[in-house]
């Protein structure tokens, strides 16, 4: 292939923002990135503002795009920048669910355009209960699993509040139209198979980190507690849970009052709650927050730490947990959001006792008793840590991962330059 031959447009996340700086170095495509990639190394971004008419792209614009389109018919291209309708791009790839409205119309004006959804969020594995029927029947089942969840009789995890939900069952239909490949970074693909019927090539790819999360040589622990990185929400991450679960380690070994044992890492619209709950609970001197951090701040932060703590509902194999085990420290986390990695669905992120340790969903005191473990033995966290940075060498290498994409991508274009003989 020569340079130039081939356009692609795609969306922004870190590990998205990886795989697009491996396709630049190919030096054989021409890519147009939607957003600002410069901080990553990454000048071939197409402004927001170019794209969208406010430089706007919110949930609350996803729901706004939604009602637009199904209840008024509106057409999006009077909302978005019209000069994006008339690129005739032969491949898009798209990273969020915010993507499909805005490309579901520009499929109607370059219908041989190839198409790529990256399902980051698990939409399809998460709304898998409302996507074997119709669209109608669909709307239905959203609103009964949300009955079924106000009244206790369901107590299944999900990533979507209830409109969340229904949005997303609509743009799945939208996306079933056209969609020629859909990646899963979750071996379990049988829904999605499914729900395309063969009418999209589905596959699996894992999820890939950068190279700078590595164990620094000569980096010396002066911290052998917990670290949460991460964004600081509740109705996921569960931080309160963490935060009283450290209360619960202090109230059973009362030395470790004066002592920091957790450290919080990151933002959200919970933070200030959370600052007012370590308050609170007398917690001041135990757990500390930092705010955001610098990328070379952050592997300093893994390396500087003795393990890292999650207590999420729920997570997709959580890329910060392959972060601080290639920086060589092992996971606390528990049986839910200790997600399947093998597409036999034999392996997990954690094998307890190896790369780091599992405790049971929303049980404080088991979470407390692990914890105090994983703490007061220093040669057992050395060891698991060791095992850790080898998992992630094995099993998430960007190259290798970043190759998996590129195939897909020529694959692809590939189709479509049979489509157009």
């Amino acid at each position: 292939m020569d340079s130039g031959s081939y356009n692609t447009f795609g969306g922004s996340v870190k590990g998205i923002a990886l795989m697009y700086g491996y396709l630049n170095s190919l030096g054989i495509y021409e890519i147009d990135l939607l957003g600002d990639f410069s901080r990553m190394g990454l000048n071939n971004s197409v402004g927001a503002k170019r794209v969208f008419a406010g430089g706007r792209h919110s949930p609350a614009d996803f729901y706004r795009m939604i009602a637009r389109r199904f209840f008024f018919g509106g057409r999006l291209i009077d909302t978005y920048n019209p000069d994006f309708f008339k690129i005739g791009y032969d491949l898009i790839i798209l990273n969020s669910r915010m993507d499909v409205l805005i490309i579901d119309e520009y499929k109607k004006m370059h219908p041989d355009t190839r198409t790529m959804y990256i399902d980051r969020a698990n939409i399809i594995a998460n709304n898998a209960y409302a996507l074997g029927g119709s669209l109608w029947l669909g709307f239905v089942r959203v609103l009964l699993e949300s009955i079924s969840k106000a009244i206790g009789i369901s107590k299944e995890a999900n990533s979507t509040s209830f409109l969340g939900s229904l949005g997303t069952v609509y743009i799945c239909h939208l996306m079933r139209r056209w969609l020629d490949t859909y990646i899963s970074v979750l071996p379990e693909t049988s829904h999605a198979a499914r729900f395309f019927r063969k009418k999209t090539r589905v596959t699996y790819i894992r999820l890939a980190v950068g190279t700078e999360y590595v164990r620094l040589k000569g980096f010396t622990k002066r911290y052998m507690g917990g670290i949460y990185i991460g964004r600081l929400d509740e109705r996921q991450k569960r931080v309160s849970f963490m935060i009283r679960g450290i209360r619960e380690v202090i109230d059973a070994h009362p030395e470790l009052s004066g002592s920091e044992l957790l450290r919080i890492v990151g933002d959200g619209p919970d933070s200030e709650s959370y600052k007012k709950l370590v308050h609170a609970l007398g917690l001041s001197r135990n757990i500390r927050f930092f705010g955001p951090v610098t990328s070379k701040r952050l592997v300093e932060m893994y390396n500087d730490s003795g393990f890292y703590v999650s207590t999420s509902e729920w997570e997709s194999p959580g890329r910060a947990f392959v972060e601080a085990m290639a920086c060589g420290i092992p996971v606390l986390l528990n049986n839910r959001n200790n997600a399947v990695i093998s597409e036999d669905r034999k392996e997990r992120m954690v094998k307890d006792g190896e790369n780091g340790v599992v405790y049971r969903y929303g049980d404080v005191a088991d979470f407390a008793k692990k914890f105090y473990a994983m703490y007061s033995d220093t040669a057992v966290l050395e060891h698991m840590g060791m095992r850790a940075e080898d998992f992630a060498k094995r099993n998430f290498s960007l190259d290798k991962q970043n190759g998996r994409y590129a195939e897909e991508i020529k694959r692809a274009l590939d189709e479509r330059i049979a489509q157009k003989k």
